[in-house]
């Protein structure tokens, strides 16, 4: 009887350990989602900074000035949901820790 409350008792913990690893992955799912949309922004606006030969900075500010406004706070916001990820990664692997004790 007390060997199948352990075995019991294990099969928990692992489901438990499966669903925490679940959730992380997801977090690394929409860590990489982050990474893609701070590389587009950045190439957008260094494929605006290329061609900048091709057109007067100063007669089209009401362009570039929103645009980089814009670009800035994706940056901001996309280094934010980067170090939550981070965080919450962090707190998961110490509750897989104590799972595991």
């Amino acid at each position: 009887m007390e060997r199948k409350l352990n075995d019991f008792i294990d099969f928990i913990l692992i489901g438990e350990i499966k669903l925490i690893l679940a959730e992380k992955h997801t977090l690394f799912a929409l860590m990489r989602i982050v990474i893609s949309v701070i590389l587009i922004s950045l190439f957008i606006m260094g494929f605006l900074i290329v061609n900048l030969c091709h057109y007067d900075a100063q007669k089209v500010p009401y362009f570039l000035i929103p645009f980089s406004i814009l670009n800035f706070v994706f940056l901001l916001f996309g280094f934010y949901l980067i170090i939550k990820f981070l965080i919450q990664i962090r707190h998961y692997d110490e509750m897989i820790k104590n799972t595991v004790q």
